[in-house]
């Protein structure tokens, strides 16, 4: 790694990051701790509590999802290379956290990019690695906090979309911030007239402003990228307006006013009373019933692709 984890950055990238899409050149593909063989030893030294092995299939409306899936006693080196072979996404949680030689690469990006945005100030953050196959897809949805993706491995395409009607609905986001573990959203093909389409090769960094809907298609090669997710006094009041009408919604039968329309005194006010409502368990009994996809066995899907 040289001095600076950024190969290029401009003026105008200082000026948009965290207002708009910011595409910039980053050096963590440099690193040997991308490779084939670090890798198979980071998922089988990661804790398996925060590892996610999932194989593409569809729900009952059709849509593909990613359910978490079952890998037995498989090797970290047998899994990425079924990774290479086939459909399977594996994400290892908060790796970027606990492994000090992760954790040492990513601090210095940060660093960097502190220097370079004025609005990256980050409360927080979880940084997580992604390996999935040449054919792996993400379905349409938006994550709660800020995320950037730093792409280290293979070619990617991302479409983004705008953060407002119709492609993110009030009352879905609503749903996301009462279930942590939710966040896709309904997708309708009308929406690809507004995306932004971008595709990402080794090197490649990409960040978009907050709740942004998004979808991801691999192009070619193992892909691999370091995603960020990072909470800031900025992405806690949005979310505080969104929980905090959430229940207003749900559990009052209240009609609040829309998240984009509030003020900053109001924002300030719905985040201490969504951090009320949470503490009385109000959030918990206003969630919608659901069971998330069952985990499956794994093992015999990939079996023939270690072979």
């Amino acid at each position: 790694m040289q001095h600076s984890a950024f190969q290029s950055w401009t003026p105008r990238m200082s000026r948009d990051f965290g207002e708009a899409i910011v595409k910039a050149r980053h050096r963590l593909q440099e690193s040997q701790l991308f490779s084939d063989e670090a890798l198979a030893a980071l998922v089988d030294k990661h804790p398996r509590e925060l590892s996610d092995f999932c194989a593409p299939t569809h729900d009952e409306q059709g849509h593909e999802i990613l359910p978490a899936g079952e890998i037995g006693d498989m090797s970290g080196a047998a899994l990425v290379h079924a990774a290479h072979q086939g459909k399977l996404w594996i994400n290892l949680r908060r790796a970027m956290n606990i492994h000090p030689e992760y954790l040492e690469l990513i601090e210095s990006a940060f660093s960097d990019l502190r220097r370079l945005a004025p609005r990256f100030r980050p409360t927080r953050f979880s940084g997580g690695i992604l390996i999935s196959s040449p054919a792996a897809r993400v379905p349409y949805h938006a994550d709660k906090t800020d995320v950037i993706l730093w792409h280290v491995r293979g070619v990617k395409r991302i479409h983004v979309y705008p953060n407002a009607q119709p492609h993110l609905r009030d009352e879905d986001m609503e749903v996301h911030m009462l279930d942590i573990a939710r966040d896709d959203l309904p997708y309708d093909a009308s929406f690809e007239r507004s995306a932004e389409i971008y595709e990402l090769t080794p090197g490649d960094m990409l960040s978009w402003p907050l709740h942004s809907p998004h979808r991801v298609e691999n192009v070619a090669g193992l892909n691999v990228s370091v995603t960020t997710e990072y909470s800031s006094w900025r992405s806690a009041l949005q979310n505080g307006v969104y929980y905090t009408n959430a229940v207003l919604r749900r559990r009052f039968g209240l009609n609040p006013s829309p998240a984009a329309n509030a003020n900053l005194a109001e924002r300030v006010a719905k985040l201490a009373m969504a951090r009320v409502f949470q503490k009385l368990g109000w959030g918990a009994d206003a969630a919608e019933p659901w069971t998330p996809p069952q985990a499956e066995d794994l093992t015999g899907a990939l079996a023939p692709q270690i072979a």
